[in-house]
């Protein structure tokens, strides 16, 4: 066993490879973008140039960069009339076999003409296993006839977490993924979607399980007697088998009835509304009132 960290008297002892173990290790044995410099930013400067910001990669352990105030400048080939064609920036690992010496280049690899766009193939060896070139993709450039139409980011970013699973009894989760994570809490529902007006009247909440709750206030006047209107919730429901309840609010007094369905006490419902009505004896009112309803988003 060699010792890394730690001094031996002077003789050189680290190598590249140890390095790249330990990166690997961090981030795992793929391409990623670390969260230094401008993570390669990207502007287009005109349809044949594409310049990259500063940045740091680590390709299968091994890092490379672009410093603090450097740039890439990559030179798109001009696109044809009437077609499409989508190249890919790539940060380029090559070794020399004769004097084994490494590099990183950021190339532009030229994509092929046609009616739709299609990713050219790239170079994937493992530096660690040994290959000498690796290609690993940075941005989809887009040319559109004679115009670049679009940049996409295809790098990942690093995860110095990746793989590590830190205990529920030491503030963790005990998993590596999302999912797994609410598994271990014993987190059986939860909250996908919610909008809730400033004053929190009205609003909606989904839950991952498919339940949907929705709440609001209404008004509703007459001169006397029955008055209806149409509560229009904030979502859609998947059906409308939904639960609908109402309380009394604004002037709502014991001679007052809510109810839900149209005069003739019939349900007239679609999965975005429901008719309500008040009853009433009197003189002219205006009534205000608050409803609940649950049901679900999506079918279960």
């Amino acid at each position: 066993m060699i010792l890394v960290d730690g001094y031996n008297g002077g003789i050189a002892h680290i190598t590249a490879d140890q390095i790249r173990d330990h990166n690997i290790g961090m981030y795992g044995n793929g391409d990623y973008v670390l969260p230094v410099g401008d993570q390669f930013s990207y502007e287009i400067v005109d349809n044949n140039t594409v310049k990259l910001s500063s940045g740091m990669i680590v390709m299968c352990g091994a890092r490379a960069v672009t410093g603090y105030g450097k740039t890439e400048t990559l030179v798109i080939e001009n696109g044809t009339s009437g077609y499409k064609r989508s190249d890919i920036i790539v940060a380029e690992y090559s070794k020399d076999n004769e004097s084994l010496i490494e590099s990183v280049s950021v190339k532009v690899v030229k994509g092929t003409l046609g009616t739709s766009y299609s990713d050219p193939a790239l170079v994937q060896g493992n530096i660690r296993a040994g290959a000498t070139k690796r290609q690993a993709a940075l941005y989809r450039v887009k040319i559109n006839g004679l115009s670049i139409e679009a940049v996409e980011k295809m790098w990942t970013a690093a995860d110095p977490l990746n793989g590590i699973t830190v205990p529920i009894s030491k503030g963790g989760t005990g998993a590596t993924t999302a999912a797994g994570a609410l598994t271990a809490l014993g987190i059986n529902d939860y909250i996908v979607e919610q909008s809730i007006t400033s004053n929190g009247r009205d609003g909606y909440t989904k839950w991952a399980s498919g339940k949907l709750e929705q709440w609001g206030a209404i008004t509703i006047s007459a001169s006397s007697g029955t008055a209806s209107t149409v509560v229009t919730f904030p979502t859609a429901f998947a059906n409308t088998s939904f639960n609908f309840v109402m309380t009394g609010g604004k002037n709502i007094s014991s001679q007052c009835y809510l109810i839900e369905g149209d005069t003739g006490a019939n349900l007239s419902r679609t999965t975005t509304t429901t008719k309500v009505r008040v009853e009433k004896t009197g003189k002219a009112y205006e009534m205000g009132a608050y409803y609940r309803a649950v049901g679900v988003w999506k079918e279960v």
